[in-house]
């Protein structure tokens, strides 16, 4: 019996949750001209900047305008997408192949079949994907829109 079979269920359930979350949000917030993401019907109250590199040093950090890219992908506009973030349509089709992986390994555990070890194939991607944020935003500091 695998011992650590609850702590691996419980990770599924809460990757699960939270891409679930972003793949809802992104679809029900919305961003505005001046590239604010806001709640559709509160327009006058976006959300305030969350970044602390962009607050504190008004820098792009390698995730900057992600959240607005993911939005844009999620509303099905891949020209915007890639204009507020390169990586951000990568970025969410790796959310939601995390959270099909994630799906199917707590079901595995409902039925009495729990997955052991993470596949090569998702480290190699996660480490992959790391690289691309790094890669995209040193060349962003490089050559500014």
């Amino acid at each position: 019996m695998n011992t650590d079979a609850p702590k691996v269920k419980k990770v599924n359930r809460t990757l699960i949750i939270i891409c679930s979350g972003i793949i809802i949000l992104s679809g029900v917030l919305s961003v505005s001209r001046s590239k604010r993401v806001y709640v559709p019907g509160l327009d006058q109250a976006p959300a305030p900047e969350l970044c602390p590199v962009k607050v504190m040093w008004d820098r792009d950090c390698p995730g900057c305008g992600l959240a607005r890219s993911l939005i844009h992908f999620g509303h099905g506009d891949l020209i915007s997408s890639l204009e507020m973030h390169r990586i951000g349509p990568v970025f969410y089709l790796f959310i939601c192949a995390q959270l099909l992986y994630q799906w199917w390994g707590w079901k595995q555990h409902q039925t009495g079949h729990p997955v052991s070890g993470r596949p090569k194939a998702l480290e190699f991607a996660g480490t992959c994907l790391i690289a691309l944020f790094i890669c995209n935003w040193i060349y962003g500091l490089a050559y500014p829109a």
